[in-house]
């Protein structure tokens, strides 16, 4: 897994607002939603690991609930965190 670079910020912060105003659309459809998160899929692990400081990684604690693409608490693990 690769670290999404400091200055792709915004970019993240886009994809993330983008594909949540997508599933949050009134009347979507289930097709609409799997198209959503397979795109998303792509990119979700970095998109969530974006979001927390390398600095705060020792002292948060995650919980992988299998909300996700099924390998993120081992990615979490391996980029420090506990």
């Amino acid at each position: 897994m690769s670290i999404v670079k400091p200055e792709d910020d915004k970019a993240v912060e886009a994809r993330i607002k983008k594909t949540n105003e997508a599933l949050l659309r009134p009347g979507i459809k289930r097709e609409e939603v799997t198209a959503c998160y397979d795109k998303w899929a792509k990119t979700y692990d970095e998109d969530v690991l974006q979001r927390i400081p390398a600095s705060s990684r020792t002292s948060c604690r995650v919980l992988d609930v299998a909300a996700g693409t099924g390998c993120m608490g081992q990615h979490l693990r391996r980029e420090g965190f506990r």
